[in-house]
């Protein structure tokens, strides 16, 4: 998404928030690319429609808050699983190459092209994901009957569409837009950021939350 591409990998890992910017749109245009050659044959199934059930705004935000939560967590235990596997695979064989930390997990990878000075490289890793990302949104693919080969595929497919695209861009930007390092990953967050954070949530909450129609007699 925009705030980890341009914030953390553009601003926070290279340095320039026009990075990120580079990164962004070169994902998204690749993005619709490789949708707009997933559904180049035949129109979509009809799909039957699940009525939803009527929620109140306060058990809206308290079961967004908790599945919020749910997914943080989960995302940062298989972040740390993988930082582990990284770490014993290194102890074992000694320093793994950089192919394979960029492909396991995206922001050890995004750091690594940032040592490279290769932002198309980081462009690739981005929309690949990593294997970390994978496994955290195989329930999903499950669930939506999708085969992992045809989601693998299309990664890869995105993947070599945002190299592409991030080379385009780099082309056209001066060499300080790129890459001004930082000195390391470090997320930082400021006052405004947060609360634009917040307001976002309560948009997405209020938005989201099924309304009570009026009636009348």
């Amino acid at each position: 998404g925009p705030a980890f591409l341009i914030t953390v990998v553009g601003k926070n890992i290279f340095g320039s928030t026009k990075a990120g910017v580079a990164l962004f749109l070169s994902g998204s245009i690749a993005a619709i690319l490789c949708a707009a050659i997933a559904t180049r044959k035949g129109q979509p199934s009809a799909a039957s429609e699940i009525p939803a059930q009527p929620v109140s705004l306060s058990n809206a935000l308290v079961s967004s808050v908790e599945k919020a939560a749910r997914a943080v967590g989960s995302a940062a235990i298989w972040i740390c699983l993988f930082q582990g596997l990284v770490y014993g695979l290194e102890n074992c064989f000694g320093s793994l190459p950089d192919e394979i930390k960029i492909f396991l997990e995206v922001t050890t990878g995004c750091a690594v092209c940032a040592e490279k000075r290769s932002l198309p490289l980081a462009s690739a890793a981005c929309a690949f994901g990593g294997f970390c990302v994978h496994c955290q949104i195989l329930p999903i693919i499950k669930e939506a009957k999708i085969k992992y080969r045809y989601f693998f595929k299309y990664r890869l497919l995105h993947s070599a569409l945002s190299y592409f695209l991030t080379s385009l861009w780099v082309k056209m930007m001066p060499p300080e837009a790129v890459f001004a390092p930082t000195g390391g990953a470090q997320i930082r967050f400021d006052g405004l950021s947060i609360a634009l954070l917040l307001l976002i949530s309560m948009a997405f909450i209020w938005d989201t939350a099924p309304r009570k129609e009026k009636q009348t007699n």
